[in-house]
């Protein structure tokens, strides 16, 4: 089996995952970011680095406080929300960063209807000790979102306490938020998304057995199951890195049906350039890395097969040029690519 072990796969990962209850309170002083942070983006980072920065500078221990599901499932189950990044990868992706706690509210009807002043009091105060809160300008918290950075400041600077607002990130006239990548990636503007991530896009799927359709043309394929809540970029043929047992391949795939099969039903298919071995029932993660063309119905399997080579050369060409220090980079954020949290606390 080819590919490529890269050295930010070999870390190890202390921060403490921590779900909070009636008994829990923190031991010690806490400088905490707060947010849902779908995506952990650019925007996103810059909160949580300034609140491990802080928390070093007081003498504290850093955290965020965050949901494990997004409000909108309870309060609008009806309109079945997809994530940038899973509660998994967003519990991850914060490891990398430093931070000590990784703090989990369950937002139910309690807390959806738990009254602003009494989660400042009550949570952010008496349990978590805050000294610091570090948050987006657009923040706000408790029933109906009637909390906001005024009221956070003016309550915590009353016992002493402080509030650091970080400014959006814009480009090009755009905030580099949750709800434009969110937008990007299901219009399949990969670059524009990765970039306002500051990471490739990726998923993680179970490798299926398929028709072996890939197999017969010459070019075997993984079919990866559909992650359930996790957005999908629309139908095409995309350049991907996959990593598979510690190591990185090159990769082309599509998303979406055969129709030159007359197949419809979307799935995710994955060629592993020089990759020997066996998948099946294995977990495989994927980058999104360029979108090349649309999906289209071809008039017989000897056209499909051509392209398809047009393809793969097209892709190992795209794929070559990216600099090392761009993958590195990637792989150093990649919410996969480390392992778990060595404690996890259910408090």
């Amino acid at each position: 089996m080819s590919g490529k072990i890269y050295g930010q796969l070999r870390c190890y990962v202390t921060m403490k995952v921590v779900y909070l209850n009636d008994q829990f309170e923190l031991q010690g002083n806490s400088v905490l970011a707060l947010g849902f942070f779908d995506g952990i983006h650019r925007g996103h980072r810059k909160i949580l680095e300034l609140a491990r920065d802080l928390a070093k500078e007081k003498g504290c221990s850093s955290g965020i406080l965050t949901f494990p599901r997004h409000p909108v499932e309870t309060l609008r189950p009806e309109v079945g929300f997809h994530y940038i990044t899973t509660f998994e990868e967003r519990e991850r992706i914060v490891a990398t960063l430093g931070l000590d706690y990784f703090f989990l509210l369950q937002f139910d009807k309690v807390t959806a209807n738990m009254p602003a002043e009494d989660f400042v009091n009550n949570i952010l105060i008496k349990k978590l000790k805050i000294k610091a809160a570090v948050i987006g300008r657009d923040y706000r918290f408790g029933y109906q979102a009637r909390g906001n950075k005024e009221m956070l400041k003016e309550m915590l600077e009353a016992v002493g306490g402080e509030v650091h607002v970080v400014e959006e990130i814009r480009e090009n006239n755009t905030k580099v938020g949750s709800t434009a990548i969110r937008e990007d990636l299901m219009n399949g503007y990969i670059e524009a998304a990765n970039y306002s991530l500051g990471r490739w896009y990726s998923l993680e799927g179970v490798v299926q057995s398929g028709k072996q359709r890939g197999r017969e043309l010459g070019v075997p394929t993984a079919n990866l199951d559909l992650p359930v809540y996790k957005i999908i970029p629309p139908e095409g043929v995309y350049c991907f890195f996959a990593l598979f047992n510690g190591k990185l391949f090159k990769a082309l795939g599509s998303v979406g049906g055969r129709p030159t099969f007359g197949e419809y039903h979307p799935n995710i298919e994955i060629h592993l350039f020089d990759f020997h071995g066996n998948l099946y029932g294995k977990k495989l993660r994927v980058f999104f890395v360029h979108k090349m063309r649309d999906i289209v119905r071809f008039n017989s399997t000897d056209e499909l097969v051509e392209q398809i080579n047009k393809d793969k050369d097209a892709a190992r060409e795209y794929m070559d040029a990216i600099p090392e220090s761009e993958i590195e980079r990637n792989l150093a954020c990649c919410p996969y690519a480390h392992p778990e949290p060595s404690d996890f606390y259910v408090l």
